[in-house]
């Protein structure tokens, strides 16, 4: 029987000029909201659907927009802690708790992470400790893992384009076996939003 499969999702509510706030420059507030959920609605898509899919929101005052907006058969849990370093490994510490098999934690903003892309990160798990969607902008779109290793979230310099190299000095460093994916794009400028609409959308 294949090991289960839990996708963990990192989304903020879809609050016009709290989402996509540098595209927003280039498009206004509310053109951006609409490409954040046409993003976010796309990649929930291609999750397969015998995978288990939790979404981890922010603020924790939104869970009502959340369901609204997701449906009432999306798993929603409030983000716990400060800022991404504490908030990514307690929701994949909590997913492995609930659900054990394989945890893959991704955002709502690469339309790169197809059904196949994460169909490939899930086979890597197989036969490797740790799997890595490398991202443009240095940092990463996709961390799986077949248990947890919260020692890749700590002293990581969040939100710079240090991130994956950290990361892959982490795992090095600690002898853990991993993959990497092919380099994707997140969507966080306008030039990066034309390239996905021509290409995904």
């Amino acid at each position: 029987m294949p090991e289960k499969v839990t996708i963990v999702m990192m989304l903020k509510a879809p609050v016009a000029g709290e989402v996509k706030t540098r595209l927003a420059v280039s498009v206004g507030k509310e053109m951006a909201l609409s490409i954040y959920r046409s993003l976010v609605e796309r990649q929930i898509e291609e999750i397969p659907n015998d995978w288990n899919l939790e979404v981890h929101y922010t603020p924790v005052e939104r869970k009502k927009m959340m369901e609204e907006w997701l449906g009432p058969f999306v798993a929603l849990s409030p983000q716990e802690g400060e800022g991404l370093g504490d908030r990514l490994p307690t929701a994949l510490d909590a997913a492995f708790f609930r659900n054990g098999g394989k945890v893959m934690a991704i955002g709502g903003d690469c339309p790169g992470l197809t059904s196949d892309v994460l169909g490939k990160a899930s086979d890597a798990l197989d036969q490797t400790d740790v799997v890595l969607g490398p991202a443009v902008d240095g940092g990463y779109t996709l961390i799986g893992m077949k248990r947890f290793h919260p020692e890749l979230f700590t002293g990581i310099s969040w939100g710079t384009d240090g991130v994956l190299g950290e990361t892959i000095a982490r795992l090095k460093g600690g002898n853990i076996p991993f993959f990497l994916l092919e380099e994707l794009e997140d969507i966080d400028e306008y030039d990066s939003w034309l390239r996905a609409k021509e290409k995904y959308f």
